[in-house]
Parts: C-alpha cells; structure tokens; sequence
C-alpha cells in the first residue's frame, strides 16, 4: 500500500469522526481538530455558549490501520458510544480511543 493511499484512509477515518462527532453534539463546535505528531489525533468539541467541553483522544494507527475503513469507524463509533464515553469522562479530562 502506497503512502499516498494511507494519507487518503487517514483522512477519510478523520472525516468520518468529524461528522460523527457533530451529529452527536448538537450545538457544540469543533473547536479542536489536530494532530499531536503521529502519535494522536484531538478533538474537542465545545458548547460556546456554556464553555462546556469534550475531547477526544484518537490513537493515529486507529486511523491509519488499514483494516479501518471510513465504515468499520463509523460502525466502532457508534457501537462503543464514544461520544457518551466522553461526555462521563471527568471535567477537564478526555476519552482515549484506540489501544494504548
């Protein structure tokens, strides 16, 4: 597998939790959206009018695995209840997903 095809993989899983992470909070903005080297990805999702935050902490060989389609992210997504996952993690604290 070419380097060019991971790159496209990696982005299509990032845009799949993009969009799962804005459907899922409604009224919140993504606020956050980077990469930390190729360690991990963050997302913080922030209701601007309360201040309330949510983040996320995605493992990068989640995203670059390439047995992870942007489907089987959206299925694990959905099934693990990330984004409630991250909303019970203590205030001021993130939800760590993928194996660490």
């Amino acid at each position: 597998m070419s380097n060019e095809e991971e790159k496209i993989r990696i982005e299509q899983n990032l845009q799949v939790i993009r969009e799962y992470l804005l459907g899922q909070f409604k009224g919140f903005e993504l606020t956050k959206d980077r990469s930390d080297g190729s360690l991990y990805h963050w997302f913080t999702m922030t209701d601007t009018k309360s201040g309330t935050q949510y983040t996320l902490k995605v493992l990068c060989l989640k995203l670059s695995d390439r047995d992870k389609s942007p489907e089987k992210i959206k299925r694990q997504l959905d099934i693990e209840e990330v984004a409630n996952k991250m909303r019970a993690a203590p205030k001021g604290k993130y939800f760590r997903w993928g194996n660490f």
